[in-house]
C-alpha cells in the first residue's frame, strides 16, 4: 500500500516514527520495534465522532445520541485489537525483542466489522435502538477496508489467534456506557478480566484464554451478563 499523495496527516506522523524507529534500531543494533496498528479499544477507550468508532457508537446507542454514518453506504470495514491483547503483543516483544522490528497488529481476520455490522451488534448486545444518519460523502482521507495482516508477528512471536474478539469488545463498551448512563463508576463492580496459563508462545492467545465477566444494570433494573 502506498503512502505517497496521503491526506492523513495522523497517519504521516506515525509513519515517521515508524520508520526513525527502524532508523536506530538497524544503525545501533537496538531492540526497537514498530507496531502498525488497526482500530484499538478497550474499557477506558474515549471515543468520539471522528476517532475510535466501535466506542463511540456504543456510547451513542447506550445514551441515545444521534450518531452519523459516512460514505460508503455504511460498508467500511475495520478492525479492532482489545487493549489487554495489545499489551500482551508487547510483553511477548519484550519476551523475544529483535533488532529494527516491524510487526502489523490489530483484529485481523478475527475481530472486524463494517459499520452496518456494528450498529447490528449494538443494537442486539445493548437492547436499545440507535438514532443514526448517513451522509453520502466519505470523510476526507478515509478508506473504505481496512483488515490487519498479522504473518510476521505470527510466524516470529505467536501462533495462535488473539483472544477479545468485535462481540466482547462490543459488550465491554456495552458495560461502560451503562453505568456511564446510571452515573456509575467507570470500572462497575463485579467485572474483571482473568486470562489461564498456557506456553510462553501463545499465552493468552486464543479464545479460551480470555474470559471478559461484568454485570451491569439497565436504567430498568435489568441486568446485562457479560
Amino acid at each position: 500500500m502506498s503512502i505517497d499523495y496521503s491526506k492523513h496527516s495522523l497517519g504521516a506522523s506515525k509513519a515517521a516514527a515508524d520508520l526513525l524507529a527502524q532508523e536506530y534500531g538497524r544503525y545501533f543494533g537496538l531492540p526497537t520495534v514498530s507496531f502498525r496498528g488497526g482500530c484499538l479499544t478497550g474499557p477506558a477507550h474515549a471515543g468520539s465522532e471522528l476517532h475510535g468508532f466501535l466506542s463511540y457508537l456504543m456510547i451513542c446507542t447506550v445514551k441515545n445520541r444521534p450518531y452519523r454514518v459516512f460514505g460508503y453506504k455504511g460498508k467500511q470495514v475495520r478492525d479492532n485489537i482489545h487493549s489487554f491483547d495489545l499489551v500482551e503483543a508487547f510483553v511477548e516483544f519484550i519476551h523475544a525483542p529483535r533488532v529494527g522490528e516491524v510487526y502489523n497488529i490489530g483484529g485481523s481476520r478475527h475481530s472486524n466489522c463494517s459499520m452496518l455490522e456494528a450498529i447490528d451488534l449494538c443494537e442486539k448486545i445493548s437492547g436499545y435502538r440507535l438514532t443514526w444518519s448517513y451522509e453520502e460523502t466519505n470523510r476526507i482521507g478515509d478508506h473504505i477496508w481496512w483488515i490487519s495482516v498479522l504473518g510476521n508477528f505470527s510466524n516470529t512471536i505467536l501462533d495462535g489467534n488473539f483472544g477479545i474478539v468485535c462481540e466482547k469488545l462490543s459488550k465491554k463498551s456495552t458495560a461502560q456506557s451503562l453505568t456511564a448512563r446510571n452515573n456509575c463508576s467507570p470500572n462497575p463492580p463485579g467485572w474483571r478480566r482473568s486470562a489461564t496459563k498456557s506456553s510462553e508462545r501463545d499465552r493468552s492467545c486464543t479464545a479460551e484464554s480470555v474470559q471478559l465477566q461484568t454485570l451491569v444494570q439497565k436504567p430498568s433494573g435489568e441486568q446485562i451478563n457479560i
